[in-house]
């Protein structure tokens, strides 16, 4: 006896539909979808909204998966694709491993790296190490100034108990000029008193002494103010006990400078200064003690100790 076609309205919801996903040996098909204990899609399957998997996806995804800002905004519609990536589709297919830690960056550089080129930092640079310089600020000048500061936002002596600062090429705008630096620990307002002196030689020649008692610690004195390449004062300073609050603080260093204008001779330099202050320093400055600063370059650094 012929049967009449059954409206889908009078066929109960777990009639068929159920008893036969259910099953786990016998298969059905409707039009392109063939159920055998899980689903196989000959054409292709679209979701409405999304897929979830219990597990995980098996099989051959060749298509692409799209990220959804799970970032950022500026990432939706990325691709996330290994399709042959290598040039010779031996990969293609393949797993994307991650390492343990490699989603953490402080994990993955907390271990011993081999790295066959250059690393390139656009900002200062710490190393984790002992005895380290790092670079906190660098001026170079090209026209007259009254100083070359460094302040607090620079100089912390709360991190740093000793700082380093390296001068080069450094010209004051009028022959004979003395070169020095100046500290303050209220950043810039007040200026330390100093006891400074440093002793000098004629590199091409016989001449030596010294000069005591200067309110500043002392570079390089009478400085060539002129712009050719025998020109300028070149030094470095350390200075001491910069973060303690019970001790002064002492400033050594060497300079060396063309001096008494055009005349040939060169002089070294060593000053020594003591800073009868407590409070931690927080403000740093290089200075033409008669005139202004034209022309070079200093550089500060922090050394940890």
């Amino acid at each position: 006896m012929a049967l009449s076609t059954i409206g889908t309205a009078g066929i109960a919801d777990d009639a068929i539909t159920s008893a036969k996903v259910d099953s786990t040996t016998t298969a059905f098909t409707v039009a392109d979808l063939v159920v055998t204990n899980g689903i196989t899609a000959g054409a292709g399957i679209t979701a409405a909204t999304s897929i979830t998997a219990g597990s995980e996806l098996i099989g051959n995804v060749s298509g692409r998966i799209l990220l959804d800002a799970s970032a950022a905004d500026t990432d939706v519609g990325d691709e996330f694709l290994l399709d042959g990536t290598d040039g010779s589709a031996t990969n293609a297919g393949s797993k994307i491993v991650f390492e343990e830690g490699t989603d953490d960056p402080n994990t993955l550089l907390n271990t011993d790296l081999t790295l066959n080129s250059q690393i390139k930092f656009s900002q200062n640079y710490e190393l984790n190490d002992s005895n380290t310089y790092v670079k906190l600020a660098s001026t170079t000048i090209s026209s007259s100034v009254a100083q070359i500061a460094f302040d607090a936002s620079v100089v912390d002596s709360a991190k740093y108990d000793v700082f380093y600062c390296t001068i080069r090429n450094l010209s004051a705008t009028n022959n004979q000029d003395d070169i020095g630096v100046r500290f303050s620990a209220d950043n810039g307002r007040n200026l330390i008193d100093n006891s400074g002196m440093h002793k000098y030689e004629l590199v091409n020649g016989n001449d030596n002494g010294r000069n005591f008692n200067k309110a500043y610690h002392p570079i390089a004195d009478d400085s060539e103010e002129g712009v050719s390449v025998e020109d300028g004062t070149d030094g470095y300073f350390y200075l001491y006990n910069a973060g303690s609050s019970t001790h002064y603080k002492s400033v050594i260093g060497h300079g060396m400078t063309e001096n008494s204008g055009t005349s040939g001779n060169y002089y070294g330099y060593k000053g020594m200064s003591r800073l009868l202050w407590t409070a931690p320093i927080n403000y740093i400055k290089i200075i033409s003690v008669q005139n202004n600063l034209d022309r070079g370059t200093v550089t500060l650094y922090g050394v940890r100790s």
